[in-house]
């Protein structure tokens, strides 16, 4: 229970551009610790996990903002040219 959030506290650093492992290495460093031997493998599915929940949420977030956009557009009257 302790293990995790002390991991994702190292993920967070940022020693390397675009953390090139940087997270990996300290799941698999504090998992040691605590004699466990997957913390690259708990990091990579966190990380795979968090990246299609984010996915998810974004396409669902812009599937219903531009279904309500065509609701809208669908709303308002034909522009119509009247002559004067």
């Amino acid at each position: 229970m302790f293990v995790l959030p002390v991991s994702l506290l190292i993920n967070a650093i940022p020693l390397a551009p675009d953390g090139l492992g940087v997270g990996e290495a300290g799941f698999q460093g504090i998992f040691l610790l605590f004699g466990l031997d997957k913390g690259a493998e708990v990091a990579i599915l966190f990380h795979a996990v968090f990246f299609i929940f984010a996915i998810g949420l974004v396409g669902l977030l812009y599937l219903f903002s531009n279904l309500s956009y065509e609701k809208k557009k669908s709303n308002l009257p034909d522009n119509k040219m009247v002559e004067i």
